[in-house]
């Protein structure tokens, strides 16, 4: 083991390192931290995506089902007692 002189400067020179490789890497190389992705939000957001969208196909589906529904009354095949007649 090397024996210093002035233990300060020995824990500079031996420990500057490690600290170096403790440093978080969401940060840049001036130390300011940089945005990091919110997952949570991300997720929620997509969730609400997924229903919006969904609730929207819903509503399409009811419309096209409505609008059969009204042709198939205004304009019924004709009975057979109409045919004959």
């Amino acid at each position: 083991m090397v024996a210093c002189i002035k233990p300060q400067l020995c824990r500079l020179i031996f420990f500057t390192p490690v600290i170096r490789d403790l440093i978080d890497p969401a940060t840049n190389q001036e130390g300011n931290t940089m945005a990091r992705p919110n997952y949570q939000f991300l997720k929620r957001q997509k969730e609400l995506a997924k229903k919006k969208k969904k609730a929207e196909k819903k509503q399409r589906k009811l419309a096209n089902k409505a609008i059969d529904a009204d042709e198939t009354q205004e304009d019924p095949s004709p009975s057979r007692e109409d045919r004959e007649a």
